[in-house]
Parts: C-alpha cells; sequence; structure tokens
C-alpha cells in the first residue's frame, strides 16, 4: 500500500463499494488489517473501524431526508439487520433514526 497516495475520498469509495468492512478495505488496498490499523493511526488518529462507522453514519441523514424507510437505509449502508441501524444510529446521534428524520 503507497499510503502517502490514498485520499480519505478513495478510502470513501472503497468502503461504499466493497461494503462497510475492515477486511474488505484491507483486501481491497492489498495490506492486512494490522498494517491498515497502523496507517489509520497515523494519518487519521482513529481506526479503521470507528472511521468506518463515522462515514456509515455520514450517510445516513440525507437516506432520511429522501424519506427512505429504516429498513431501506439500513440496507443501502451495508447492515444485515435493521435494529443493529438503529442502534448504531441512536449511539451516534442521540435520538433514533425515525426522531431524526422529523427534525
Amino acid at each position: 500500500m503507497n499510503a502517502h497516495l490514498i485520499t480519505t475520498d478513495e478510502l470513501r469509495g472503497v468502503i461504499k463499494k466493497q461494503g462497510f468492512c475492515v477486511k474488505a478495505l484491507a483486501v481491497h488496498l492489498g495490506v492486512e488489517v494490522r498494517t491498515l490499523e497502523r496507517y489509520f493511526h497515523k494519518k487519521l488518529h482513529t481506526c479503521p473501524k470507528a472511521w468506518i462507522m463515522h462515514q456509515r453514519m455520514s450517510l445516513a441523514p440525507p437516506l432520511l431526508a429522501e424519506g427512505l424507510s429504516n429498513k431501506e437505509v439500513a440496507k443501502a449502508l451495508g447492515y444485515t439487520c435493521e435494529s443493529n441501524f438503529c442502534r448504531d444510529f441512536k449511539r451516534h446521534f442521540g435520538r433514533t433514526p425515525q426522531e431524526f428524520a422529523r427534525i
């Protein structure tokens, strides 16, 4: 991995295409998960899992604003279970997706 050439925009594109998974990101970049973790800590001051979760949650509000249901948003963001999406959303934003959508 030529780490200095990878931008956060490129990383965002990879996780959207490959799934919101640390291992899938590492495989796509051709590195071990531990190498990816070191890169993230050095360059982004976070771990890959937390960064991916933040990216996932940043995509949720616009989808809810379009009128998509929790189930549709969960599927779009790679969740296999709607309740896991709702749990993560509430942890991140402090309210449920539907409470957020009503604002």
